[in-house]
């Protein structure tokens, strides 16, 4: 009976862990999601084992959310770019019109 009770309370865990990480996902929150999937996966190979198809979801986030890290970072290293293009553009153009 109290085993019962233990296994649907982790079970719920799983479920709120990993719908805090979709949401966190979806809000683009990329860097807080990693936790939330990592906890439920934790929680999720504490209940169904380490071969069990229950962890898919788990990794997916965690998945999703690390590209979604890495096209940050691009996107960063692209304004950067940008920026820096303007401003020798700019720097450029006053010394050709002083």
């Amino acid at each position: 009976m109290v085993a019962e009770i233990f296994f649907e309370l982790q079970k719920q865990m799983i479920e709120l862990c990993r719908t805090e990480g979709q949401k966190l996902l979806f809000e683009g929150k990329y860097d807080r999601a990693v936790p939330a999937a990592l906890q439920s996966l934790k929680f999720a190979i504490d209940v169904f084992g380490l071969s069990s198809i229950e962890l898919v979801p788990s990794y997916l986030i965690l998945g999703e959310a690390s590209i979604g890290e890495s096209s940050l970072v691009i996107l960063k290293i692209n304004n950067l770019s940008t920026c820096s293009i303007s401003w020798n553009l700019a720097t450029d153009l006053l010394n050709l019109y002083p």
